[in-house]
């Protein structure tokens, strides 16, 4: 339900993105920063992406210009995680609204 316009693994897909970002914060050395930035843009947000999750892919260029200039910082996905928790926020928003929902809430 928290897929919006994809399936019900793009859902998953956001959380891992999200838990890979954090853990990109955590860490120090630039090389593994630079390494680590790579892996999430392939994985998550490159057009065609195994796990894509949907960030409009002006979004995705930015990040990748950012690497490819040596750009590397802890806020270089900020707007990209901001976009994938908003579209789980209205996944969620829509889900309370719908029949599937309301069956839920009879049952509890």
């Amino acid at each position: 339900f928290l897929g919006g316009g994809g399936g019900g693994g793009v859902a998953m897909e956001r959380l891992e993105f999200y838990a890979a970002v954090q853990g990109f914060k955590e860490i120090s050395g630039r090389g593994m920063m630079k390494t680590r930035a790579g892996v999430i843009l392939d994985k998550y947000l490159a057009p065609g992406a195994k796990k894509e999750v949907g960030v409009p892919e002006a979004e995705a260029r930015a990040v990748e210009d950012l690497l490819d200039e040596g750009a590397v910082r802890k806020d270089i996905f900020d707007k990209c995680v901001k976009i994938v928790l908003e579209e789980m926020e209205d996944a969620v928003e829509a889900f309370k609204g719908s029949e599937n929902y309301n069956d839920l809430d009879e049952v509890v």
